[in-house]
């Protein structure tokens, strides 16, 4: 039997508002079972969000996510000043590279056949 709900920790969402922790987790339910798909396999995503605000009108927004599945542990970190395309940017880059590694670690279970050779005639 399939968990339907979605293993997604959170850090750091005591420093936002209300509306930007329903993007958040939003952004993070709708993301789910796309990095489930790349990777093949269940995951469970711990996203760390840190705001840097230098007595300005914007804040930054740090967001760390980390990808943990039974045997692979994959990481990425982005800043920006809007908070829902950092969020976007940092998963986009996520899936990115689950797929790089994952064409990677199958590049090596093919056959290898030998070369025809060119004769000239």
């Amino acid at each position: 039997m399939k968990n339907t709900q979605p293993i997604i920790r959170y850090q750091g969402l005591k420093g936002l508002g209300t509306d930007e922790k329903a993007n958040v987790e939003k952004i993070c339910t709708d993301y789910h079972p796309k990095i489930e798909r790349a990777m093949g396999k269940s995951a469970s995503i711990k996203v760390q969000i840190k705001t840097h605000d230098d007595e300005g009108k914007k804040k930054k927004y740090s967001v760390t996510l980390n990808v943990i599945a039974a045997d692979k542990v994959y990481t990425s970190h982005l800043a920006d000043w809007d908070l829902s395309r950092v969020l976007h940017k940092t998963f986009k880059y996520l899936n990115r590279e689950i797929l790089k590694k994952k064409k990677t670690d199958d590049k090596g279970t093919g056959v290898k056949r030998p070369m025809k050779s060119k004769s000239k005639k």
